[in-house]
């Protein structure tokens, strides 16, 4: 069973009794909210039936409960109406003892209150309109309960017609089991020939397939109906959580309800108190007025002089006002003289230093004819002078000094005038700009357009600059709400997350932790990614260091052989020479014995490490060795496949040549095939064999091995260059004793004893037998290396041609794994059509069988007597009648529920439509009543 539904208790509960059983109904309301889908998938019938007369009982209820809601809603409305009228009198009343209190007092004072009279009488209409709505609201909800309530009805109805219809075919039952017996009084009563009997006996075997086939059929429909029944069950599940959501809506608007009761009871004893307050000032003005009646005349005498004298005054007050409007304008005058002054100024300015100009450039003109007079003059005096040729006088001298005098001042004066004019030009320059600003300014001033293009700027400006804020506002607010609908996919992630692991969704829980934890692993991936760069770095400034340092070897051990263009023998001949000779020229002292130990040592150990690198090359030979087994290995493997595969091609092209072998079906012979594919089973004899997976191991075994052997290939290549910095070493060293065995040579007169370096007995020990050796041991290890080294370059050419093959092989195995998944489907999708065909093989087996049943059965039955015969074939006929009416009558069942699913369905979706309607007016009521809470609390 269950959680949600406990079948005996709601077995127990009684329908009708239901509506007096308020708290039981609440308790099944929750109850049946909780229900899904398929908790009621294997319920039988009868518990539907009592389930869906609960859930009928239940809106019927709700519907009471709506109807019983609106009626109150619309007495509060009317009570609200009249309360309105009420204080609309009341309103009334007030007005009229205002405008009493204005003839009796009068005055500016009763301007504010005709103002908050208004405004109250607008708020009041604004009330009304309100209430108006809310009654055409109202109104609508009235409709809709009635037309439930209908449907309701409708539906009961259409119970009771159900009832009776199943009444009718329990009478119908009744009657052919009637008839059945009628029939079988007659059959029992008729005796006729044996034909007639057979005839018979065939058309009730014909007729018997017919029902058959009749009852598979309603088998077929009868399944449709339980789907349709489970749909219907849906439907009834959505209705009762749609009756929820209407009992959700109906609370919430007697919350609403209760609220604004509330609200009119504060608003009624506000009203009765401000009545209390009116009716207590209109007391105290009665009394005034009938103590203070001489007091008031003389109030009323004065307060008529006083109205008098504000009239007065505000005569005085409208005077001043055009006074003040007359000295406005007087003032733009005056501004505008005061603008037309200082252009006359800039005028007459301008004008004096124009004078001022035609007068100094006047001057200048005479000071330029007095110039031109004087040069005049001194020409004449040097015609005069070189006629004399030298002989002046004193007066002349004299002359010639004062003319020189007069030059210069003139020449001051002239550059005065100059520096004076320059100035009166730059300040006419200045005076001319600002006439013609003011002019400018005059003209915009007299046109009404001064500053009009500066504030049009600044309000285009603004206007864009307001035009940009928008759309970036429009913008952000688009973000916004795009991460509001995240934020809340991701809390009801979140929410469905907590409800599977068990927890609640309100609990916060402490992120520190693991925002903690999240950041140091961060840090630390950091912290990582920044050594292993490093690291990069570092190696591959190594491995460029390295290079560097090969080339440069090989340069230098190139350059050696070009330039001698002999052996390694005569290069070491050649350099030991000019070696004597610098160390004969520079007569260094003789050598120790200790030197010569240090030496011989040092040779020891080379030898050592020359025996150690060669059996390390050994190694790696035999590596190699392998390796090149393992690859002639594979290329026989591959060298199989391609004649596998060549001949697979050879038999399609064939097979597809001969005209004979196109409908049916292909057999290929493959020799090649056979045998690879009896070396596979033979391998994997465990078990059964998968092609595909032989050949991807096949295929991971060769990545594998061909990895393993380009990492082999970097370490012989990494231990190459190793063994050739050593060399290079050795050969340094070497160098090193030639010169030391040079400095032996020189030294004739010593007694220095050599010991032997595991040279053969017969053979004396000397200096110049142990270099050689030394030279030929090192020739033969360069020879080697060369030879390893041309080695090593053929296998790496032969690695990338089998790289090559590799990659070519693979390519082919791809297409073969194409082609066979390709008849790996038309085989599945052949084996799907035969196992169609098998299914229906044996369904026709099955019915095949039952007829040979039938058969024998008529056979057996021939062959019995007469009276049994009889007796079979009134059984027979009973059966057939019975079958006739189970078929009958379910067809009217069948009829009479699709009928009821087409109702059902229309009736849902006109019930949703108008929860539509209904949550859509229900929202609005809402907002209205919110706005009128707040209006309310305004005016309190």
């Amino acid at each position: 069973m269950p959680p949600n539904i406990n079948w005996k208790e709601i077995i127990k509960v009684d329908p009708d009794d239901l509506p007096r059983q308020e708290e039981l109904a609440d308790n099944l309301l929750v109850s049946l909210s909780k229900v899904e889908v398929n908790e009621l998938k294997n319920e039988s019938q009868e518990n539907m039936i009592h389930l869906f007369r609960i859930t009928q009982s239940l809106m019927k209820m709700k519907a009471q409960e709506v109807e019983l809601a609106l009626e109150e809603v619309e007495k509060a409305g009317e009570e609200q109406a009249k309360f309105e009228n009420q204080l609309k009198t009341k309103v009334m009343k007030l007005e009229n003892e205002l405008e009493m209190a204005q003839q009796s007092a009068g005055g500016r004072d009763t301007r504010f209150l005709r103002d908050e009279i208004r405004q109250l009488e607008k708020q009041l209409e604004q009330k009304d309109r309100e209430l108006e709505d809310m009654e055409k609201e109202l109104e609508k909800e009235k409709k809709v309960n009635e037309q439930l309530a209908l449907r309701n009805e409708e539906a009961e109805n259409e119970n009771s017609k159900l009832r009776r219809e199943n009444e009718q075919l329990r009478q119908d039952i009744i009657d052919y089991q009637k008839q059945i017996d009628s029939q079988k009084e007659t059959l029992l009563s008729r005796r006729g020939e044996d034909s007639d009997y057979r005839s018979q006996l065939s058309k009730k075997n014909c007729e018997l397939v017919q029902y058959l086939d009749e009852i598979q059929t309603l088998t077929e429909a009868n399944e449709k109906i339980e789907v349709q029944n489970q749909e219907m069950r849906r439907n009834l599940e959505e209705s009762v959580q749609e009756m929820e959501k209407m009992t959700d809506e109906y609370n919430r608007m007697k919350a609403i309800v209760h609220q604004t009761d509330n609200i009119m009871d504060q608003l009624k004893k506000e009203n009765d108190y401000y009545r209390l307050q009116v009716q207590e000032l209109t007391d105290l003005l009665k009394a005034k007025n009938e103590e203070d009646d001489p007091v008031m005349v003389a109030v009323n005498a004065k307060v008529e002089e006083w109205k008098l004298i504000l009239s007065s005054k505000d005569d005085e007050i409208i005077e001043y006002q055009q006074m003040l409007h007359n000295l406005r304008e007087k003032l733009k005058n005056a501004q505008l003289d005061a603008d037309k002054s200082n252009v006359m100024a800039l005028q007459q300015g301008i004008q004096e230093r124009d004078s001022q100009i035609k007068m100094l450039t006047e001057q200048v003109e005479q000071h330029t004819k007095e110039m031109e007079k004087n040069t005049f003059i001194i020409e004449d005096l040097k015609n005069e002078l070189q006629r004399n040729k030298g002989t002046s006088t004193l007066s002349q001298q004299t002359h010639y000094m004062k003319i020189q005098s007069k030059i210069q001042i003139l020449e001051e004066k002239t550059k005065e005038a100059e520096r004076t004019a320059e100035l009166a030009e730059t300040d006419a320059r200045e005076k001319d700009k600002e006439l013609v600003e003011t002019l400018k300014r005059l003209k915009d001033y007299e046109s009404g357009v001064y500053g009009l293009e500066e504030a049009v700027i600044e309000i285009k400006n603004c206007k864009n600059q307001i035009k940009i804020r928008d759309r970036e506002i429009e913008v952000l607010t688009k973000e916004i709400n795009k991460l509001e609908m995240k934020i809340n996919d991701f809390l009801d992630e979140n929410e469905a997350l907590r409800e599977r692991m068990g927890l609640d969704p309100k609990t916060m829980i402490d992120l520190t932790e693991f925002r903690n934890s999240k950041n140091l692993k961060q840090q630390q991936y950091r912290a990582e990614n920044q050594i292993l760069l490093k690291e990069i770095e570092s190696l591959e400034e190594e491995r460029l260091d390295l290079k560097k340092k090969i080339r440069q070897m090989a340069q230098e051990k190139g350059k050696r052989i070009a330039a001698s263009g002999l052996t390694i023998e005569d290069l070491n001949i050649t350099e030991k020479f000019p070696q004597e000779n610098r160390m004969g020229e520079r007569n260094f002292d003789f050598m120790s014995l200790k030197n010569m130990s240090e030496t011989q040592s040092k040779n020891e150990f080379l030898s050592r490490e020359l025996i150690e690198k060669e059996r390390d090359l050994e190694r790696s030979r035999t590596i190699i060795a392998k390796f090149q087994t393992k690859l002639k290995e594979l290329v026989a493997e591959n060298k199989q496949l391609e004649e596998g595969m060549k001949e697979i091609l050879q038999a399609i092209k064939e097979m597809q040549k001969d005209p004979d072998v196109k409908g049916g079906e292909i057999s290929l012979i493959i020799p090649s095939l056979e045998r690879l594919v009896n070396a596979i089973e033979s391998k994997n004899a465990e078990g059964l064999f998968d092609a595909n997976l032989h050949l991807k191991a096949q295929v991971d075994q060769l990545t594998g091995r061909n990895e393993e052997l380009r990492q082999e290939l970097r370490e012989s290549r990494k231990e190459a260059i190793n063994y050739s910095q050593q060399l290079a070493k050795a050969n340094l060293k070497v160098d090193h004793l030639e010169k030391e065995t040079s400095l032996l040579r020189q030294s004739e007169g010593s007694n220095v004893v050599f010991k032997g370096i595991e040279l053969p007995d017969g053979i004396a020990p000397s200096s110049t037998n142990i270099i050689n050796s030394l030279n030929e041991y090192l020739i033969h290890i360069l020879q080697e290396l060369e030879y390893k080294e041309s080695k090593l370059k053929n296998v790496e050419d032969s690695l990338e041609d089998y790289n090559r093959k590799f990659a070519v092989i693979r390519h082919q195995q791809s297409l073969l794994y194409k082609e066979y998944l390709s008849e790996k489907e038309t085989w599945k999708i052949e084996s799907e059509t035969m196992k169609v065909e098998k299914r229906k093989l044996e369904d026709q087996i099955q019915h095949d069988a039952i007829k040979v049943k039938e058969y024998n059965n008529l056979l057996s039955t021939l062959q019995m007597d007469s009276d049994e015969m009889k007796k079979m074939l009134s059984e027979n006929s009973r059966k057939i009648t019975v079958l006739q009416v189970n078929e009958k009558s379910l067809i009217r069942q069948y009829t009479t529920l699709v009928e009821m699913e087409r109702q059902l369905r229309k009736e849902n979706e006109k019930q949703k439509n108008e929860l539509i309607s209904m949550e859509a007016e229900v929202s609005e009521k809402i907002g209205r009543l919110q706005r009128f809470k707040v209006y309310l609390v305004f005016l309190v």
